[in-house]
């Protein structure tokens, strides 16, 4: 399944934000009529398929009775998502949808760094903690929705990774350290979250927590390191390469 995909707004709305989206009017006003109409459906479907997975849980929920609250049909709901899985982590799909497209406009004046800064800064807000830590009692239970999770993340992280490469002016797919760094920085994030979780500590400490976070992968992660890994990796590949220059001058019966 091609994901590509990470979680808070799209096409002009803010949708991770505490279970209710907030529509901005001017960029829904500005579209087709037909359009405004799909994404109202889309809106619907996804607001009763979160309120139903939390009143009765994931499994116990069928998009049946999610078709029912929205007065749609099933084979309507699944033009819009393409399992129950999807539009359960709808908002988490929209939400890196605009990490994506955030990272990738060339207009930017901020770097990668800071467009996550602020993209976790929003999540980390007292009203959308509360919901995800709603969320997480009936996401966390069910295998589907973990391993949907992770592909989300491992598409965040090349996102991320994308970005970081071309702020340094190097080659992404070259670029380990990128890599490494948005590892840091996606994992991280729910490192710490979890953290808050089980120290059942206020709202509003998650979001100082999440930008402590940040700043010491700036700090310690940045800096000349990337320099001393691409050496470290050369000289691998250097030695690596002088071994099997050595294994093709020996006979098949090994050394004398």
């Amino acid at each position: 399944m091609n994901t590509r995909f990470c979680s808070g707004e799209r096409s002009g709305r803010r949708t991770c934000d505490g279970g209710r989206h907030q529509v901005i009017e001017a960029a829904q006003n500005s579209q087709p009529l037909r359009e405004r109409k799909k994404l109202r459906t889309r809106e619907a479907l996804i607001s009763a398929s979160q309120k139903l997975f939390s009143e009765k849980g994931y499994a116990a929920t069928t998009l049946e009775e999610i078709c029912q609250s929205v007065e749609v049909a099933p084979p309507t709901l699944l033009r819009y998502f393409e399992s129950k899985a999807q539009l359960a982590l709808a908002r988490n799909v929209d939400w890196a949808e605009t990490l994506r497209a955030d990272v990738a406009n060339v207009d930017r004046d901020v770097s990668t760094l800071d467009v996550w800064r602020r993209h976790v800064k929003h999540l980390s807000s007292p009203e959308v903690a509360r919901w995800t830590k709603k969320r997480a009692h009936w996401i966390a239970p069910e295998p589907v929705l973990r391993s949907l999770m992770a592909e989300i993340d491992v598409d965040c992280e090349a996102i991320l990774a994308s970005g970081l490469a071309v702020d340094a002016g190097v080659d992404p797919i070259e670029d380990v350290y990128a890599h490494l760094v948005a590892t840091a920085l996606v994992r991280g994030r729910w490192a710490v979250f979890r953290r808050w979780l089980q120290h059942r500590q206020p709202y509003e400490m998650l979001g100082p927590a999440q930008m402590t976070l940040i700043d010491f992968v700036a700090q310690e992660l940045f800096s000349t390191r990337p320099a001393v890994l691409a050496r470290l990796l050369d000289q691998n590949q250097e030695s690596s390469l002088s071994s099997a220059g050595s294994l093709k001058g020996e006979s098949p019966g090994g050394p004398p």
